[in-house]
């Protein structure tokens, strides 16, 4: 049998000889590599499946065991194969970049060609990607090598460095969606890091009396989560505006920046977009940059520090060495092991990712070390406070321990250099929440002074339109806490606040408005764990705890406008506690809608009067003798409206 005609023969010479075609945008070209990578991360997850199994052998099994060793001790099989995906991508994208040609070449021969450039990730493409495990994989790192081959950088880049940026904010969105919820990682915007990183100049300039700012000589600075480094970038803009109109001035303020401009990034893949858009903006300055490369890691901020003397669960030392295969990477570790365990810091600044219910995922931070030299306790400890047992899971929160790793580096590790600023955008729950009294008690008795610029006055899930980041429900604010000598730890620090209204548009206007001697600025309460929030906009968490004696549980009270209506719900215990236990007594106690005026006397309710539809507070006066239920502030009479 013969084909009628050819159109068999030109399908599989058109399959078998399939060349893509160049992606015309960078839309195009997140589309055709996010489903690559997802498929390779599906493929390593069922391959790993298997080896655990026992269904065949455990060669990456073995990798992940390497990686854990040589970067992340606490990384899971998922995680790893997540790494391991995106990893893969973005040292051929990086390549691609740097203008290094796929065609006749190998895998592993544009791993080592990349190394020139980018020593890591050169590195981290060499071990991840060994004959045998190509021989697992090998279809879809070869269709992924065929098409990033294709690429032509310098159409899809106008010479900013801003598609770089785009790429991976695209790339996540259509990698995996809810990778960004599960990590807590949002971008942050232009706004708001110009805003930081100008406050934080003038603060080093005017409190710190360092009169350079960022430029300063041996000033070290750390973004504990760079994410794609936009913060970093941003420094490097501040200093070169403000360093000298002398351009060769610049240019030697900038080579010396670059020896003392940290970044720590766990995920390769933003951490490659980091090093693009960092080398963008040097070169931008027409600055060249250092032989060793960037301060930039590929490190867990929380993880513990000095790892030459770590004890594995079993007391032994934990040994990282891996061979000369891992040198580069185990020597990106060290670097970044010997900075958060003996280098100064002396600003700490970012945008540390959002998540709660963290439990397990604070590293040092919340479980303490052992290392040959005895038990180091959790630095999260620090912010704890007595009374608070039962609200105290809220610190399991990225964001607090990140909090916990910037304070201790820039106020705590150093005794012998104590000054420092720590700058975060982060969730507002900290300021006035239940469970973070110990974080503000911390934050008064070691900084000097304070500054919360209060991004959700709104409060919890405002409106979409005045959200700085669509997505986020949380209220946000931006805190910046230092320290300009010894601790003072009896004086509570001078807190100032600002809040900012209006739409994003709006708000990111204001921020661009804000300085130190803004009129706006109002003063905190000075007690340890109060709001940090002035006296009258602290709200009821301000107020003190009321009771109901006999019968009840302790409540806080909202304040409400005088004359308005509000649900009162008092709230019974159990079956035991007097006549209140019985059901339909309890029932009674429920859902009644009360008008409540203004008093100079406290509120007391009768419990002759739950059943009457409203009562003004004389008429519950008045029945204070016969009741058994107290509303009286324990801390005496006030004049504040309160209701139950």
């Amino acid at each position: 049998m013969q084909p009628a005609d050819g159109e068999l023969l030109r399908v599989l010479a058109d399959f078998l000889e399939w060349v893509p075609q160049p992606p015309g945008d960078l839309d195009r070209l997140v589309k055709n590599v996010a489903g690559l990578c997802s498929l390779l991360r599906d493929e390593v997850r069922v391959t790993l499946r298997n080896e655990r199994a026992g269904d065949r052998e455990t060669e990456f099994a073995s990798l992940v065991h390497d990686w854990r060793r040589a970067l992340f001790p606490r990384l899971n099989d998922d995680q790893f194969a997540d790494a391991y995906a995106q990893t893969v991508t973005f040292a051929l994208l990086l390549a691609r970049v740097e203008n290094i040609h796929f065609e006749d070449r190998t895998v592993e021969e544009i791993a080592r060609l990349l190394g020139k450039s980018h020593s890591l990730m050169g590195k981290a493409l060499d071990v991840l990607t060994p004959g045998w495990v190509l021989g697992r994989v090998a279809t879809t790192i070869e269709t992924l090598r065929r098409v990033i081959g294709t690429v032509h950088w310098d159409l899809l880049d106008d010479g900013t460095g801003s598609a770089y940026l785009t790429l991976y904010e695209q790339f996540l969105a259509v990698y995996d969606s809810e990778l960004r919820k599960q990590t807590g990682s949002y971008f942050t915007p232009s706004a708001v890091v110009s805003f930081m990183v100008r406050f934080v100049d003038d603060v080093l300039r005017t409190r710190l009396g360092l009169r350079d700012g960022f430029a300063a000589p041996d000033l070290c600075v750390v973004d504990p989560a760079m994410g794609t480094g936009t913060f970093l970038v941003e420094i490097i803009d501040q200093v070169a505006r403000t360093a000298s109109v002398d351009g060769e001035v610049v240019r030697a303020k900038l080579r010396e920046l670059a020896e003392r401009l940290v970044g720590f990034e766990k995920q390769a893949c933003p951490y490659a977009v980091a090093e693009l858009r960092v080398a963008e903006a040097m070169r931008h300055h027409r600055t060249e940059l250092p032989a060793e490369g960037m301060c930039l890691y590929v490190a867990d901020a929380l993880d513990a520090v000095d790892t030459d003397n770590l004890l594995d669960e079993f007391g032994e030392p934990l040994k990282r060495r891996l061979g000369s295969a891992y040198e580069p990477i185990e020597r990106s570790k060290r670097e970044a092991d010997k900075i958060k365990s003996t280098r100064h810091v002396e600003v700490v600044i970012g945008n540390p990712p959002y998540l709660e219910r963290a439990k397990g995922l604070g590293g040092w931070i919340e479980r303490g070390s052992r290392s040959a030299q005895g038990v180091q306790p959790p630095p999260l400890d620090s912010f704890r406070a007595d009374g608070e047992g039962k609200h105290q899971y809220k610190l399991s929160n990225m964001y607090i321990y990140f909090w916990r790793w910037g304070t201790w580096k820039a106020f705590d590790a150093h005794p012998k250099a104590p000054t420092g600023v720590v700058a975060f955008i982060s969730a507002a729950s900290y300021v006035a929440g239940k469970g973070f009294a110990g974080v503000r008690e911390y934050l008064r008795s070691t900084a000097d002074e304070g500054w919360i610029i209060d991004l959700s006055p709104e409060e919890h899930r405002p409106p979409v339109p005045t959200r700085l980041f669509p997505s986020v429900s949380q209220p946000l604010c931006i805190g910046i806490f230092a320290r300009y000598n010894k601790p003072s730890p009896r004086t509570p620090a001078t807190v100032h606040y600002l809040a900012v209204h209006g739409t994003q548009a709006g708000k990111f206007d204001r921020l661009q408005t804000i300085h130190l001697g803004d009129p706006s600025w109002k003063a905190c309460s000075t007690v340890w764990r109060a709001p940090l929030k002035p006296p009258a906009e602290a709200g009821w968490a301000s107020y003190p705890q009321w009771k109901i004696y006999s019968h009840c549980r302790v409540w806080v009270l909202r304040p409400i406008v005088p004359g308005s209506t509000t649900q009162i719900r008092p709230i019974c215990v159990s079956a035991g506690s007097g006549s209140f236990g019985h059901p339909p007594r309890r029932r009674a106690c429920f859902s009644r809608r009360r008008v409540i005026a203004p008093s100079t006397n406290g509120y007391r309710r009768s419990k002759n009067s739950t059943n009457r539809p409203h009562h003004s507070a004389t008429r519950l006066g008045r029945a204070q003798s016969r009741s058994g239920w107290d509303f009286a502030a324990s801390t005496g009479s006030g004049s504040s409206p309160m209701v139950a």
